[in-house]
């Protein structure tokens, strides 16, 4: 396992000596627990199909005859060789008989059991979950004791090491475990997480695994800055120190191309599709035609400063007539959002005020305004505007409501505001703002923003105010006469 660690060419030959020497004794235990060592080197070393036999077949015996609680470590790491060969189903299955068979006291098989559970996660989709079941190691990766486990299967799993520094921060990673990972494998975690990583933990986490003068050379090797797209409050693109102008982009259709594009977050857009919003009246060869000028247009203008313009441009890809932007090289504030919605909805679960109020200005600060605005883009992104117009309110208005509920009630109108600069004829978030007020007593401040509420559904929808947001309006002139009678009989 050291050589493995070392990254040496006689896997085969170390290891295959360990496995004939338990067949050669007749110890079927020792036999298994080596191949349960053996599956996790040879798919750090990315022979996954190898690893996945080693693996079953530690499984078969350790699973009759569990030695030394191995049984849990085996199913464990037939689940990472599944999920290694993107099998996520597979690999939960065995996860959860793994659960079964951990021995609480075992340190080291939680930790490989964490860390499998957050591959799954992120492959399917929920990258803060992975994140945050890494937390729960801190203690362990402390201590590092597990330093040669972690580095191997973040060699196997290049996101696992971005997700550990983003669960964990940078800094409190061992420098010996990082060591261990070795700087070709520590590459491929770096791309890995550049697209999804906060760009100052991951320039920390690049220079304490390759060194600052490494670090930078694989920078300047990759030769092109992350492209930051905005898209609530209109688009803003920022590849390295420049931000996009209009006069950049060239043609007005070589940016609204690429606002099609990156408001699928990197899944295909079919070609045909792109033809058909862009060129509706157009015979099929025109308008191809026109695409293949209008993707130029928008590369050169998407080409980082000091490139050849269109020559190289890494941001996006035309492939059989799919058309995506890369993610690893693009941060978007719609993931961001999105990442946040995530959190919310699970600090929400957890009733953790921090984590409400953490996820929620994060939703406050990437939700600058609708979802590209503007007439240029009014009729391709409608629904989407709609959407998450809609999804953001509904945030605040959670969001709010559950700090009420948790006593947190100044809190709580921060975020009522919040949506209401959004929709100012939103009720319930002035039913919320109201309560809120209530409860920290706030009297004046509660007149307020119930004759603002007035105001508003009266001239914009030509309503009054519902019966609740009376019965909160009486709650509070209550208060009042309540606050004057005990203000009179002190003076008395």
């Amino acid at each position: 396992m050291v050589h493995a660690a070392m990254g040496n060419p006689s896997l085969d030959d170390d290891l295959g000596e360990a496995l004939e020497a338990s067949i050669d004794l007749e110890h079927s235990s020792d036999l298994a627990t080596n191949r349960a060592y053996l599956a996790c080197a040879l798919r750090a070393a990315g022979r996954l199909d190898e690893s996945l036999t080693a693996a079953e077949r530690a499984h078969e015996v350790l699973s009759i005859v569990d030695y030394m609680g191995f049984a849990a470590l085996a199913a464990i790491e037939v689940a990472a060789s599944l999920v290694a060969i993107g099998d996520s189903a597979g690999a939960r299955r065995h996860v959860e008989i793994a659960a079964g068979r951990l021995d609480h006291e075992n340190a080291y098989h939680h930790v490989r059991h964490a860390m499998v559970v957050a591959e799954c996660d992120r492959r399917d989709g929920r990258l803060s979950q992975a994140i945050s079941g890494l937390r729960g190691l801190r203690e362990e990766v402390a201590s590092e004791s597990s330093n040669l486990q972690i580095a191997m299967y973040c060699r196997a799993f290049p996101h696992l090491l971005g997700m550990f520094a983003t669960a964990l921060g940078s800094d409190q990673l061992p420098v010996h475990m990082l060591r261990m990972i070795l700087p070709e494998y520590a590459e491929r975690s770096l791309e890995a997480a550049m697209g999804w990583m906060d760009q100052a933990e991951w320039e920390r986490l690049g220079v304490r695994l390759l060194g600052a003068e490494q670090f930078e050379q694989l920078k300047h090797r990759s030769g092109k800055p992350l492209c930051h797209v905005r898209m609530f409050g209109g688009l803003e693109v920022t590849i390295g120190q420049k931000v996009l102008g209009e006069r950049d982009w060239g043609k007005r259709k070589a940016r609204l191309l690429f606002a099609m594009i990156a408001a699928r977050r990197g899944a295909d857009v079919p070609r045909e599709q792109i033809l058909d919003q862009l060129w509706p009246d157009l015979e099929p060869e025109r308008a191809r035609n026109n695409f293949y000028v209008v993707w130029s247009t928008m590369k050169a203008a998407l080409t980082p400063e000091g490139e050849t313009p269109g020559r190289t441009c890494p941001y996006v890809e035309s492939f059989r007539g799919r058309c995506r932007i890369t993610r690893s090289a693009v941060r978007m504030d719609l993931d961001d959002l999105e990442t946040a919605m995530v959190d919310l909805k699970a600090a929400e679960e957890a009733t953790d005020i921090e984590a409400v109020l953490d996820a929620l200005r994060r939703i406050s600060a990437a939700y600058r305004g609708d979802f590209l605005p503007g007439d240029v883009y009014e009729e391709c992104f409608g629904p989407l505007r709609d959407s998450y117009r809609f999804d953001f309110l509904s945030a605040m208005s959670r969001g709010a409501a559950k700090l009420i509920a948790l006593g947190e009630p100044a809190e709580a109108l921060v975020f009522a505001r919040r949506g209401l600069q959004v929709d100012s004829t939103r009720e319930d978030l002035y039913q919320l703002a109201l309560r809120a007020h209530i409860d920290s007593g706030q009297r004046s401040a509660a007149i307020e923003t119930f004759l603002q509420c007035r105001s508003q559904l009266v001239d914009e929808l030509g309503l009054d105010p519902s019966a609740e947001t009376i019965a909160l309006y009486e709650e509070i002139l209550a208060m009042e006469e309540r606050t004057d009678f005990d203000s009179a009989g002190l003076a008395g």
